[in-house]
């Protein structure tokens, strides 16, 4: 199973704790939030008009996140699932020395955030672990200010048909455990959680639907393995906007 990677690290719930010189490493990247191994969205994610703005990681799978807006001088809010994951938010806000809102809630259910609450919401790869988009766009177009910016990544559902390390196809599409009790079965015993595909169709569209604006984007690949070497396209990042 692939795990859903953005710059090099495990994006949902993985509770790592960053050491201070990685944290030092997010300082220096200026004003442009990484999504992958290979660019940012840093022209148009606005982080000029950080400061004072109310941010929201959804999901960020890594504590350093945070940071990173909490120095452009945002007020940060984190949602996560994961005790470990937030144990380890907190645990570098401390060490880090700034403020931090935590909150732990089902990404699948509404959220506990009045209409119109933030800014921004950043959203690494972790619709993959969702079986419907829509609610979570949804969702999010309720907790934006007019004129707040989504800036997500997520997975097109390709590395899904292979296994790591073979460029054969395996399996069909959609991947959902939930509808095939081997795959759920494997998936639990390989510790892979329960994962489910969604093409660029599937991700987008709902979007769309929701009342967003897409304003730019960009894919990327793996970075490892066998569809690496051949160049796939398997993330895409984009920058969307709340009229």
């Amino acid at each position: 199973m692939h795990k859903p990677l953005i710059n090099g690290c495990v994006t949902a719930g993985s509770g790592e704790n960053p050491s201070p010189m990685k944290c030092a490493a997010v300082c220096g990247r200026g004003n442009g939030m990484c999504f992958s191994r290979r660019q940012s969205l840093s022209r148009t994610t606005g982080s000029h008009r950080l400061p004072g703005a109310a941010c929201w990681a959804l999901l960020p799978g890594v504590a350093s996140r945070c940071l990173f807006f909490s120095l452009l001088g945002a007020s940060c809010t984190v949602l996560d699932y994961s005790t470990l994951q937030l144990e380890s938010e907190k645990v570098v806000a401390e060490r880090e020395g700034y403020a931090i809102e935590i909150v732990q809630a089902d990404m699948t259910k509404p959220f506990p955030f009045e209409g119109e609450s933030f800014d921004c919401i950043f959203h690494p790869v972790s619709n993959c672990y969702v079986e419907e988009v829509e609610p979570v766009w949804h969702e999010c177009f309720r907790v934006l200010k007019p004129g707040g910016v989504l800036l997500a990544g997520v997975d097109n559902g390709i590395n899904y048909l292979f296994k790591e390390d073979s460029a054969a196809l395996t399996r069909p599409l959609p991947f959902n455990p939930l509808r095939d009790e081997e795959l759920y079965r494997t998936s639990v015993e390989n510790g892979d959680g329960i994962q489910f595909s969604h093409t660029t169709e599937e991700q987008l569209r709902p979007l769309l639907r929701t009342g967003f604006r897409l304003l730019d984007l960009y894919e990327d690949t793996n970075g490892y393995g066998v569809l690496e070497a051949y160049r796939v396209p398997t993330f895409l990042a984009f920058l969307a906007q709340k009229p």
